[in-house]
């Protein structure tokens, strides 16, 4: 019965289950861990009434011990903005990482004119996260390394546009192009249509429909 109603809301697309009562609330919470091990796309968070009081009334959420949960609730308490989300670089890194710039006229997308490097790390200084998490030019970044191997602090401005991107994932932001390829990964293991015609022409066998998706299960 857990199972049923937790794929309900997974399919009407909650953002979480809050329950009253202990029993359910490990009900709920601690049999998805068990789902998940057979099989089950199964991630909904689950917290209980008194844990959302709590909040409400201010106490932190590292006080309510919620790291304890199976259902990680920490990515749907920042993207609700009830609590901050930690940003895991030195301002003084970033402050070198803009008056330096010894990456900029390498990095492959921004010779292409699409996007800034530096621009992004002004804006993400002057406090301008949500906007960019919400930005199509994070996307911009191929994460080739390039300004790691140019930078002279050895922190490359890549780290910026992967945490961003995390977090546009965690919030549901990310481009429709990457949701259907995510998608159709986990369904097939593959990110485009294998044609068999070019394999054949270089000398090589059909693939199996089987062969990924005994990897994606693997993942799982």
């Amino acid at each position: 019965m857990a199972r049923v109603k937790i794929q309900e809301l997974t399919n009407l697309r909650a953002d979480a289950l809050s329950v009253t009562c202990p029993a359910c609330f490990m009900q709920f919470d601690q049999k998805q861990a068990l789902y998940a091990r057979q099989g089950d796309n199964l991630n909904l968070p689950v917290l209980t009434y008194m844990e959302l009081l709590a909040l409400a009334l201010g106490i932190e959420a590292e006080e309510l011990n919620l790291k304890e949960h199976r259902v990680d609730p920490f990515p749907l308490l920042q993207k609700a903005g009830i609590i901050n989300t930690p940003l895991p670089f030195n301002e003084e890194v970033l402050k070198r990482c803009l008056t330096c710039g010894a990456c900029e006229y390498d990095c492959p997308s921004a010779r292409t004119g699409v996007m800034s490097p530096q621009g992004v790390i002004k804006r993400f200084l002057n406090g301008e996260i949500e906007e960019l998490i919400n930005s199509p030019e994070i996307w911009e970044c191929v994460e080739c390394h390039t300004c790691l191997e140019y930078c002279p602090q050895r922190f490359g401005m890549e780290k910026v546009f992967t945490w961003l991107k995390h977090q546009a994932m965690v919030r549901d932001a990310y481009p429709n192009s990457l949701k259907s390829g995510y998608e159709m990964f986990l369904k097939t293991g593959r990110l485009a249509k294998i044609d068999d015609r070019q394999r054949q022409k270089v000398g090589l066998p059909p693939l199996s429909s089987q062969e990924p998706k005994q990897f994606v299960e693997k993942l799982r």
